[in-house]
């Protein structure tokens, strides 16, 4: 739109221009026909470049839409592997720990991701949204900084989050009333102090995007998590149910160390 109103104001400063020309013209006796000729070879040079704009800001809308749908299309992808492997892991990991030891893991990790949704509290969408329109308006180093803003307030929640479960783990499971949740809350807080790190480059990747890099981290997290969570459940067994499920929470904190990897990667 603003490309097109200034396209139109220069063309009719070349009426305006075309005009006294004209009119010298008629003053030495070339007439007012010439005028009009000119002024319709204009306005038929204004319409061709209007249907362009038109035309070419309907082929970037058809293209947006497009690269949506792709975006759309490989994030439901991800979130279909993501699932697939967590149903995965809950079938040979109450099978190795028993239902005891998927007590002590289901104590800790419902509040884990409580506290994970507190300290992120939608800010992955709010970064995605605000970079969306500031790119929209080709103000990349905005958009930058937006992200910097953003990493530095999430990563200091998850510093915090972090201080919480690992120094307060025996006080929250007094709270939760199971003793015996205790290691596997210090194993979930090396989590909590990456996964919003984590967030926040995914909402920036989002935001220019890009869902790439959030599939491919989350299919990252997922598959350490579901993978090493058993296998240090199976390893750490013989120590304990309390301490095998704890290295089943571990898994998840393996996940973010993945994730971030990956993602510092394609960053």
């Amino acid at each position: 739109m603003f490309l097109l109103e200034g396209m139109l104001s220069k063309e009719d400063g070349n009426v305006y221009g075309d005009e006294e020309k004209s009119c010298r013209g008629d003053s030495e006796g070339g007439g007012r026909v010439k005028e009009r000729g000119g002024a319709e070879r204009i306005l038929k040079k204004l319409k061709k470049k209007a249907r362009f704009f038109v035309l070419h800001s309907q082929i970037g809308e058809n293209m947006s839409s497009q690269s949506f749908l792709k975006g759309t299309f490989v994030l439901a992808i991800s979130n279909l592997v993501v699932k697939i492997l967590g149903s995965i892991f809950r079938i040979p990991l109450g099978n190795l720990i028993g239902s005891d030891g998927i007590g002590y893991y289901q104590t800790a990790y419902p509040l884990f991701v409580a506290v994970l949704a507190i300290s992120t509290s939608g800010m992955p969408t709010a970064i995605s949204k605000m970079v969306a329109e500031r790119i929209k308006l080709k103000r990349y180093k905005t958009a930058h900084k937006i992200f910097r803003i953003s990493f530095l307030m999430l990563s200091s929640m998850g510093v915090l989050s972090f201080l919480i479960f690992f120094f307060g783990a025996g006080l929250l499971s007094d709270m939760l009333k199971d003793k015996n949740a205790y290691h596997s809350i210090r194993a979930l807080s090396l989590a909590l102090l990456i996964v919003p790190c984590v967030n926040a480059f995914r909402g920036y990747f989002q935001g220019r995007g890009n869902m790439v890099p959030t599939s491919f981290s989350q299919i990252s997290e997922q598959f350490v998590r579901v993978f090493m969570g058993l296998f240090l459940a199976y390893i750490l067994l013989p120590k304990g149910k309390p301490i095998s499920a704890a290295g089943a929470a571990f898994g998840a904190s393996l996940g973010g160390v993945a994730a971030l990897v990956v993602i510092l990667l394609i960053y």
